[in-house]
């Protein structure tokens, strides 16, 4: 007797569907489905080990899940930022009308800040990798690492004063 094939059954397809309303714990789905602890886990994590075949099904449809989540939320960020970038510019067209004053100020200063962190100002390729050494792709991403590192702490470039060396300070350790 053959034995039947494996496919995902209703606890498998709710436990999929609250994962994606991304309400509840892995563990808390797995009890709402009457799924044990250890298997809704290995079921996440495709482990076929222990589960069987039924976890190769289980992450595949997960990815799919996933990857249509990252179409939304992508589609959705793009679009918030949109309507973000009209409402700065319909306040800072106002205030163009207006005599400027430092609280004024402040909130062009806050409008321009938020438009910085959210646009990216490092836009790199990976196929800046091809044709490089060990040694260069290490320094490469050192470079890429510290660039990085600088537009996520903000502030600016110190300037000289006059009577100054024109030696660059060490980096804060």
């Amino acid at each position: 007797m053959a034995n039947k094939a494996a496919e995902l059954q209703p606890k498998h397809w709710k436990a999929l569907e609250m994962f994606e309303d991304g309400f509840m714990s892995i563990k808390e789905i797995g009890k709402a489905c009457g799924i044990a602890e250890d298997t809704i886990y290995d079921l996440f994590e495709g482990n076929d080990k222990k589960v069987g075949t039924i976890a190769h099904l289980f992450k595949e449809e997960l990815n799919q899940m996933t990857a249509r989540n990252a179409t939304k939320v992508k589609h959705l960020t793009k679009d918030n930022k949109k309507l973000a970038l009209y409402k700065m510019n319909e306040f800072l067209r106002g205030l163009q009308k207006t005599k400027s004053d430092p609280a004024m100020m402040k909130d062009v200063v806050r409008c321009m800040n938020t438009l910085n962190k959210s646009t990216p100002q490092v836009e790199m390729s990976l196929s800046i990798t091809k044709g490089m050494t060990a040694e260069e792709l290490k320094n490469e991403f050192k470079r890429l690492h510290a660039l990085a590192e600088f537009a996520s702490r903000g502030g600016s470039i110190r300037g000289l004063k006059s009577g100054e060396s024109g030696r660059i300070p060490e980096p804060p350790q």
